[in-house]
């Protein structure tokens, strides 16, 4: 059993074992990742939650994985070990993302995939880190099958959530699953999560036994008609529904057709077991209504909502979720309020009257919104002078707790417009207070000079609130539409560059600024940083497609700061900068460059050399020295493969064929995968270029199988087997010898995907394995299952 609820700090020993220089995520080099995992350590319980969440930013953005994506999930694992990390479903829920992409539906998880190649062009599985993730996640089943005795349920929730995913890893751990699935005691939850994880591993070594425990669930539930269904027996419904590998007991799927369908009108009924917060507008007396929204009312309950699961496997509507939404949206009416109760006299302005006309046109915009009867606007057209005289309680309106109240009354004010010179400076106080909810009025309006240059002011000396929606961005969209000249070289030149932007393009539309001037060059290198979107690409399309832009930024390459030369040299290598042109100076600033991994990203460029000529050839193998970092070498090898089918391969393919046996481990890993897939790793990912079979490639894999890197090994294994060239006798090689548990693992995966004519003696000559392989022993009892 893996050791768990260790006491003590977390063992973070490995982390400085990475070279996490030469690994990247999302937002470029991976070198703020340690710092971010030793904080997640010594935070506290209130900042842990968040410091978690700032990895799907990084680590996993948009369901994208990468190089430091692989390296991190072992830490993760690590973490899991501690009593101290008391957030353990966030993080085996993070595993899970990780591993899988964005698992909406378990039923599109498809092993085969990830051990070969996805068919899907889009398939998280088709990536060669989203592969790698998946099968680092699956290294670690037998920690998750020790937290199944954690305290926390939630954990154990997690844990069985996770170990659905991986049907091979998992298979000898079904038996765990179904003691707790059994196992009174447990909170409904709990069970539940671990009779759904058993159905979506089929059972695994104890399907009989789960499918007898299904039976018994569904015959001897107590179930009454017309009321909702408990949540274990419902679950159980939902299990003997699913698609399985074996034959069905149609007995038994009409019984669970009957308690679905019992299910799906009458709701399920949730225990009252502490795991997960009832919804705030809980009604004890109601189990029909939103209350019971299921599967769980916490959003992060991984299985998602079971009356859904239901309808997908029975095919039928569901009157409950119907309920339930209906309930919602009555939990949502209010009262309107009645424009007619205000008695507007048509010509007079004093307090009361107008008073009474602005309270009728705000029940009007509460009613109707936006939508108003012109009648209505042209009754309201007079009184727009006298606002003033009542804006004490359009201010009242404006701070009201209802929300529909508050949100007519800026509508009412937007009607209002133009404004008079009190009420835009009460709008402007009010922004200054990081009110924003009438700063789109504001913008419309004509501002004074002083009022512009206060606005100024505030953004030169930070004295605003920053983010999306908030009181900076109004400032500066005002400065840079209504401020005077002045005010704008002011913002030009004293504000963050990364904010320079804003000016920058207000300058050239008044024709102050010329779009070639160096310093706007300076600006467009600090976009390509920007988490604006519009700026950012811009800004990078600029380096990546202009000369101008080129030769500015190698001129003054040594006076940028590292995070803008990567930002820079990332632009152009996504974007697919020729630079052709640049090349004298792309080797001079080459030569020049001390940190090795921007100089990797910079030998990476030549892969934008057109055409590429045998002069290229060899100065980029000049390069592959014992001077030469390996971060830089493995960039070299990267650039040859992306040469491949360029008119050089009589040059480039036996240089590559000898680099498989380079004494640098990274270096021999890319090799690997350029001469197995013909052309550089990029092509994974969708490129356009057209691969080459190299001959060769295959006894250089095979020789790989016994290189003294684990990597290598498992690498290899992959190759053949994705180019149908795996044999018994490669598995057996593997299997004959000391390997680690992983390695093995993977290779029986293989070999079970293989057809059965191949697979044929081989369980035979694996059974004699040692049993201290855990992974192994389960993959290979899943392979036999299969057999």
């Amino acid at each position: 059993m893996e050791a768990v609820n260790l006491s003590g700090d977390p063992d973070l020993s490995m982390l400085d074992q990475i070279p996490w220089t030469e690994l990247s995520h999302a937002y470029g080099a991976a070198i703020d990742v340690p710092e971010q995992i030793r904080a997640l350590v010594t935070a506290d319980k209130d900042e842990r939650g968040g410091l978690l969440w700032g990895f799907t930013s990084n680590l996993f953005h948009q369901g994208s994985v990468y190089s430091a994506t692989v390296a991190a999930i072992p830490l993760f694992q690590q973490l899991l070990r501690y009593q101290s990390i008391t957030e353990k479903p966030l993080i085996l829920e993070l595993l899970a993302n990780f591993a899988l992409g964005y698992p909406e539906d378990l039923d599109y998880v498809k092993l085969n995939e990830f051990v070969g190649h996805s068919k899907r062009e889009y398939s998280h599985a088709n990536d060669e880190y989203g592969r790698e993730c998946y099968l680092g996640v699956a290294a670690g089943m037998p920690l998750y099958e020790a937290l199944l005795d954690d305290e926390n349920p939630r954990t154990i929730i997690s844990s069985c959530y996770l170990m659905a995913f991986f049907p091979a890893h998992a298979f000898d751990r079904c038996p765990r699953l179904l003691t707790i699935s059994t196992d009174e005691s447990q909170p409904d939850t709990v069970r539940c999560s671990a009779l759904i994880a058993c159905s979506y591993l089929n059972g695994g070594s104890v399907a009989e036994q789960y499918f007898d425990l299904l039976s018994d669930l569904l015959k001897n539930g107590s179930v009454e008609l017309n009321t909702p269904v408990p949540l274990l027996i419902a679950t159980a419904a939902y299990c003997a529904l699913r698609k399985y590998e074996r034959p069905k007991d149609e007995s038994q799927r009409a019984l669970a057709m009957q308690v679905a369908e019992q299910a799906l009108q009458n709701d399920i009924l949730l225990s009252d077991d502490g795991v997960y917060p009832k919804p705030a507008q809980f009604d004890a007396d109601d189990l029909v209504g939103y209350s019971q929204q299921l599967y769980h009312p916490d959003e992060a309950f991984p299985w998602g909502d079971l009356l859904l699961r239901l309808e997908k496997v029975s095919r039928k509507k569901s009157a409950a979720l119907k309920a339930r939404r209906q309930r919602e949206m009555s939990l949502r009416k209010r009262k309107r309020l009645d424009p007619s109760i205000y008695n507007v006299q048509p010509n007079a302005f004093d307090r009361d009257n107008v008073l009474a006309a602005v309270r009728r046109l705000h029940a009007w915009l509460d009613v109707k919104r936006d939508k108003l009867p012109q009648d209505v606007l042209d009754e309201f057209e007079p009184f727009k002078p006298y606002l003033d005289l009542v804006w004490d309680e359009v201010l009242k309106l404006l701070d009201s707790d209802d929300r529909f109240v508050s949100t007519a009354a800026q509508s009412l004010v937007q009607h209002a417009t133009p404004l008079s010179d009190m009420i835009i400076n009460s709008l402007i106080d009010r922004l200054h207070n990081g009110d924003t909810g009438l700063a789109n009025v504001l913008k419309e309006c004509s501002l004074s000079e002083q009022q512009c240059g206060d606005m100024c002011d505030r953004l030169v000396s930070g004295r605003f609130e920053s983010g999306f929606g908030k009181n900076q961005e109004t400032y500066r969209e005002i400065v840079c539409k209504q401020g005077t000249d002045e005010q704008l070289w002011k913002l030009f030149n004293h504000i963050p560059s990364a904010d320079r932007t804003w000016a920058r393009l207000a300058l050239i539309g008044r024709g102050l600024l010329d779009e070639h001037d160096p310093r706007v060059y300076d600006i467009q290198a600090t976009d390509c940083m920007s988490n604006n979107l519009g700026p950012s690409i811009g800004a990078r399309f600029n380096f990546a497609k202009s000369n101008n832009y080129q030769e500015w930024f190698f001129s003054n390459y040594q006076d940028l700061e590292k995070e803008r030369r990567w930002a820079v040299i990332e632009a152009m290598e996504q974007f697919g900068a020729d630079l052709t042109l640049q090349e004298e100076v792309l080797r001079t600033t080459m030569a020049s460059e001390e940190y090795p991994l921007l100089k990797a990203k910079l030998i990476r460029l030549m892969n934008g050399f057109h055409p590429v000529t045998r002069e290229h050839l060899q100065y980029l193998l000049s390069l592959l020295n014992a001077d030469a970092s390996a971060v830089e070498r493995s960039a070299i090898v990267t650039t040859l493969g992306n040469w491949l089918s360029r008119g050089l391969d009589d040059r480039l393919i036996p240089e590559l064929l000898k680099l498989t046996s380079d004494e640098s481990v990274s270096v021999r890993r890319i090799a690997l995968s350029v001469v197995a897939f013909g052309n550089g790793p990029d092509t994974r990912h969708g490129d356009d270029k057209v691969a080459i079979e190299i001959g060769g490639a295959t006894d250089v894999l095979r020789g790989a199988l016994s290189d003294g890197d684990e990597q290598i090994r498992r690498l290899a294994i992959y190759h053949l087997f994705r180019r149908k060239a795996l044999s018994p006798d490669d598995l057996t090689l593997v299997m004959s010898k000391e390997e680690s548990d992983r390695v093995l693992s993977e290779a029986l995966l293989a070999a079970a995907l293989l057809p059965q004519t191949e697979r044929f003696g081989l369980e035979e000559k694996s059974r004699d394995l040692p049993k201290k392989y855990t992974l192994t022993s389960s993959v290979l009892n899943w392979v036999n299952h299969r057999s």
